[in-house]
C-alpha cells in the first residue's frame, strides 16, 4: 500500500512559531519537559511547582504557558525560577486563547526533552513520577505510557484516594499494546480516561504525527487522546497511580453558565471536535479498510459530547437551537450548514427521550418508596403482636 502523504490543510490547533519563542541556553539536555498550562492558578500553581522540586528524578525542565491570566500566578511562577536552577520558563501569550490546546502547543514547540509530561496547574504529582516514567519508557522503548489509575484529589488538598472506576481500570499488570485492533476496540467501548495527564509521550512522536491540540475548548484533550491513542505503536499501559487530580469546582467545565452559553459551550467540541477528530483519522492508514472502526469512533465521541448537550439544554425549543447554532457555526459548517436542521431534529427528540425516561425513573422511585413504607409498616405491626405475647 502506498503511504498516504500528509494534507497540508489538516485542520490542527494554532501555535506559537519558532520564531516567537525565546527560548534560554539549555542547562542540559533534559530527559523530559513538563509542561503546564496556567490562567489564574494563584491558588494552586505553588503547590504544583512543589511537587515537581521534590521529584526523585531531576534532569527535566518545567515549561509554564500563561494564557493571559490576570491573577498574581506569574509573579508566582517566577519567584520559582531560582528553586529550578534554569530548569524552569515561563511563557506568556499575548492574550488568552480559551483553552489549553494552544498553551499545549506552545509547550510541544518549546519542549526540548525527549520525553513530554503534562500536567495542570492545579494538580501536583507523587515524588517519583517522573522517575518511574522514565525508566519505564527507556526499558519498553515505548511511544507512550498511559496510567489507568489516578488520585482524586479534595479542592482544598487535604484528602485523596485513588479513582475507583472499573471500566477505566484496565488490569492490575503493565501491558505493553501493540495491537492497534484491540485498542481501537477499547475506545469504541469507552475502556480509557481522556486527560492529557495519564500520558507520558515521546517528543518526536508527536511532532512527526502532528498529534497538536485542536483549537476548540473543551474537551480538545479528549480529541488529542484519541488521536495519541491510534497512532502510538508501542503504548504501555502502567495501573500504577501517580498523578492527583483536584476536584477544582472553579474549572471551565463547573462554572455556572446560561442555557443560551451551554449552546455554544457544548456544540463547540461537536461540530470543531468531529472535524479534527475525522482528519486525524483520515491520515491514518490503519482506517483505509476498517470504515467500521472509522465510523464508531467519531460514534462514540459524539454520543458523548451530545449528551452533555442535551442535558444541559432541555429547556429550549429546537428553533432557538437553529438560530444559535447558525449564528455561532454557520461559517464553519459552510455549504454543510444545511444539516443544522437535522441536528435540532435530533436534538429535540433526545430531549423528549430523556424527559419521557426521567419521568418513568421518577414514577418508579415512587413506587419504589410506595412499597417500602408498606413493607416498613407490615414489619412495625408484627414486631408490635410478637411484643403483645
Amino acid at each position: 500500500m502506498t503511504k498516504r502523504k500528509k494534507k497540508k490543510d489538516f485542520y490542527r490547533a494554532e501555535v506559537v512559531t519558532p520564531v516567537e519563542l525565546k527560548i534560554a541556553e539549555p542547562f542540559t539536555c533534559p530527559d523530559i519537559s513538563v509542561i503546564i498550562p496556567m490562567y489564574n492558578a494563584e491558588k494552586f500553581i505553588g503547590e504544583c511547582l512543589d511537587s515537581l522540586l521534590a521529584q526523585t528524578f531531576k534532569n527535566f525542565e518545567v515549561i509554564v504557558v500563561d494564557d493571559g491570566s490576570t491573577d498574581n500566578s506569574s509573579i508566582i511562577v517566577e519567584s520559582y525560577k531560582e528553586k529550578f536552577s534554569g530548569r524552569l520558563t515561563l511563557f506568556r501569550l499575548k492574550k488568552n486563547s480559551g483553552g489549553a490546546g494552544i498553551p499545549r502547543n506552545t509547550g510541544i514547540m518549546l519542549a526540548r526533552g525527549e520525553f513530554i509530561y503534562f500536567m495542570d496547574s492545579d494538580d501536583r504529582i507523587v515524588e517519583n513520577a517522573l522517575e518511574d516514567d522514565f525508566l519505564l519508557a527507556k526499558k519498553y522503548n515505548t511511544d507512550v505510557i498511559y496510567h489507568t489509575r489516578f488520585y482524586n484529589l479534595s479542592a482544598d488538598g487535604t484528602k485523596s484516594e485513588v479513582a475507583t472506576v472499573p471500566k477505566y481500570t484496565l488490569g492490575d499488570e503493565i501491558v505493553l499494546d501493540e495491537d492497534l485492533l484491540t485498542r481501537v476496540t477499547d475506545l469504541v467501548k469507552s475502556q480509557y480516561y481522556h486527560a492529557p495527564w495519564r500520558s507520558f509521550s515521546r517528543r518526536t512522536f508527536l511532532i512527526e504525527n502532528e498529534l497538536y491540540f485542536p483549537n476548540m475548548s473543551p474537551y480538545e484533550d479528549i480529541v488529542w487522546n484519541y488521536a495519541l491513542f491510534i497512532y502510538t505503536k508501542r503504548f504501555l499501559r502502567v495501573p500504577t497511580p501517580i498523578y492527583f487530580y483536584r476536584d477544582n469546582e472553579h474549572s471551565t467545565l463547573r462554572r455556572e453558565k446560561t442555557v443560551e452559553q451551554n449552546i455554544k459551550f457544548y456544540l463547540n467540541p461537536i461540530i470543531l471536535g468531529l472535524k479534527s477528530l475525522d482528519k486525524f483519522i483520515r491520515r491514518n492508514e490503519f482506517f483505509d479498510t476498517k470504515p467500521y472502526f472509522h465510523y464508531a469512533i467519531l460514534e462514540n465521541y459524539f454520543n458523548g459530547r451530545f449528551l452533555e448537550l442535551v442535558k444541559k439544554s432541555d429547556a429550549l425549543e429546537p428553533y432557538i437551537f437553529y438560530d444559535k447554532i447558525k449564528e455561532e457555526f454557520g461559517e464553519t459548517l459552510g455549504e454543510y450548514d444545511v444539516l443544522i436542521s437535522a441536528l435540532c431534529a435530533a436534538i429535540a427528540q433526545k430531549q423528549k427521550l430523556r424527559v419521557a425516561n426521567l419521568q418513568q425513573f421518577k414514577e418508579y422511585i415512587t413506587q419504589s418508596e410506595k412499597k417500602i413504607a408498606e413493607l416498613e409498616d407490615e414489619i412495625n405491626q408484627r414486631k408490635k403482636r410478637s411484643d403483645s405475647f
